[in-house]
């Protein structure tokens, strides 16, 4: 037989506020760590109706003071899947992702803010994705090893070469 009409739901409005979440990567070393606070999510008019798309909204603070503010539409439940999100994650300190640069670079940050503003966006299985990143007084160490093996010129040399006349790093990564 033929299958009977599909059963559409609406959610008006799903709200939650002052949250917290907290993000932990056991399989780096040492273990990386990260909190969200004070954290806000709003959806409004999810729904399974074919064409239709919800507004959402992300807002907290990451880290001790890094702010992390996403907006977009959203269409889980449609053929094809829909995502269009953007905004900024602002004054995140770099030195936390330490434990993913030592693993990477043989290198740690010692100090340096990261901002960046990102949009991304995925119809069914495409991605379209743009991130314009500014790292502000970034300086790096060695804990051990070398890296020139890795990338070809010590990376304290390589940072300093990327920074402008204020010191800062402006990068575009478009995917």
């Amino acid at each position: 037989g033929e299958p009977g009409p599909r059963t559409i739901f609406l959610i008006r409005e799903l709200v939650a506020e002052n949250g917290d979440l907290r993000f932990v990567d056991r399989a780096s070393l040492p273990v990386y760590s990260e909190e969200m606070s004070r954290m806000t999510v709003s959806v409004a008019g999810l729904t399974n109706a074919p064409g239709e798309r919800a507004r959402v909204r992300l807002q907290g603070v990451v880290g001790p003071h890094g702010a992390l503010d996403l907006s977009g539409e959203i269409a889980p439940f449609d053929d094809p899947f829909f995502l269009d999100l953007a905004g900024e994650l602002s004054e995140f300190p770099v030195p936390r992702v330490n434990p993913y640069m030592q693993r990477v670079l043989d290198w740690v940050a010692q100090t340096g803010t990261l901002t960046t503003r990102l949009h991304y966006r995925v119809v069914g299985d495409r991605l379209e994705a743009s991130n314009e990143i500014v790292v502000r007084g970034l300086t790096v160490g060695r804990p051990e090893k070398e890296v020139g093996q890795r990338v070809g010129l010590p990376l304290g040399l390589a940072v300093s070469l990327l920074k402008d006349t204020r010191g800062d790093i402006h990068l575009s990564l478009p995917v």
